[in-house]
């Protein structure tokens, strides 16, 4: 759980933001959504940066959702496209699930995906490298030789 003050803090940021919200109920509901959203500090401290330093205008709570999602899957499980130009569009939102989607198989369920901006705004997946397991054996397969000689007797007979 992320404490309240960093919390108020990151709305305090967001103050930079042309078009933020400068009345107290507004930044109440702001903080209400950050906390069912944010899992940790991290991920708080990547949302604040993108906001300020690549979106540069309050578009409201469902872009702010929509820019979180591009990199993180938010704790209340709402997700939500992002509309603020090519680094937060939704081809990388889709290309951010995709990309989840095969490596939680290899991963297993909820593991996380960091997703990164890099040159000329294209996104490269950089999952956490698995750690080898020592207590489970190898999955036995048949050999290439033994599925061609299989297939060959099923297209004889």
């Amino acid at each position: 759980m992320i404490p309240r003050s960093a919390i108020k803090k990151a709305v305090e940021e967001f103050g930079m933001l042309r078009y933020f919200p400068a009345e107290a109920g507004a930044r109440a509901g702001v903080m209400g959504l950050l906390e069912r959203m944010v899992h940790n500090q991290e991920e708080l401290d990547w949302l604040v940066n993108a906001m300020i330093n690549h979106v540069g205008e309050w578009h409201g709570p469902k872009e702010l959702r929509g820019v979180f999602c591009t990199r993180f899957f938010p704790k209340d499980g709402e997700e939500e496209d992002c509309a603020a130009g090519g680094r937060y569009s939704a081809e990388a939102l889709e290309g951010r699930s995709a990309e989840e989607h095969d490596t939680s198989k290899f991963l297993g369920a909820g593991a996380s995906i960091a997703l990164l901006p890099v040159m000329e705004e294209k996104w490269e997946t950089l999952p956490p490298e698995p750690k080898p397991d020592k207590k489970r054996e190898p999955v036995t397969t048949r050999s290439e030789k033994q599925i061609n000689d299989l297939l060959k007797k099923m297209g004889a007979a």
